[in-house]
Parts: C-alpha cells; structure tokens; sequence
C-alpha cells in the first residue's frame, strides 16, 4: 500500500456529518482503496471552551499547513474536499463548543483525524 491508496479510501469513505463523520474505513468502494484503514478522531469537551478555540486554531492549521508534515510521519493526509466539508461542519457546530460564535474565517472543533498509511 501507498499514500494513494489511503487516500483513495478517505477520499470514497462515507463521511456523513450527520454522523459527526464517524466512519469504519474497511473496504469503501475506492478503485485503489487500502482494504484496512483507520481513522482517528480528536474529541473536544463541552466545558473547556477556552481550550477548544485554541485545538480547533491548531486542527485548522494543520489541515492548510500539515499534507507534507503528515507524509513524512507516514500518514495520508485528507482530501481537499473532505478538509472544506469538515471546515464546514465546524462552522455550524462550534457554538455547542466554543462561547463564541465564529466568523466565516475557520475556528472549529470536535472531529478531526488522519489516516494512517503504515501497514502493521
């Protein structure tokens, strides 16, 4: 397996925010998908709201800055369009995390996660 073929199984998992993208990636339908990926997801409490704007700065640093980082490391790092989904999502949902409402420029909380590309 390579980054393309764990990309290729983020890129066709069923990512649903109705599901606040909680997701198995085992066998999704990816022509080139890794049979086995896993994903890991980054819960944020409720009552430290402070301490969640601060993650949610870092999360969305990461996803415009962290692609090469995370390959060197050895992991895939997500599509573009799942990343603006997620951004999405974030926007929509941050007021049950943050006590502050949030402007178009992205703050965000609760899920993130990074596919791994290592084989055990």
């Amino acid at each position: 397996p390579g980054f393309d073929s764990f990309e290729d199984a983020a890129d066709t998992g069923d990512f649903d925010p109705k599901k606040d993208f909680h997701t198995w990636l085992t066998n999704t339908p990816g022509k080139t998908a890794w049979p086995i990926t896993g994903a890991t997801f980054i819960l944020l409490a409720k009552d430290r709201k402070d301490f969640n704007v601060k993650t949610i700065r870092f999360f969305d640093w990461a996803f415009k800055n962290g692609d090469a980082k995370a390959k060197e490391l050895g992991y895939a790092p997500l599509p573009k369009p799942l990343k603006e989904e997620v951004r999405s999502y974030w926007r929509g949902g941050c007021r049950l995390y943050c006590h502050q409402s949030l402007p178009e420029q992205p703050l965000y909380t609760r899920v993130c996660w990074k596919i791994g590309s290592q084989s055990l």
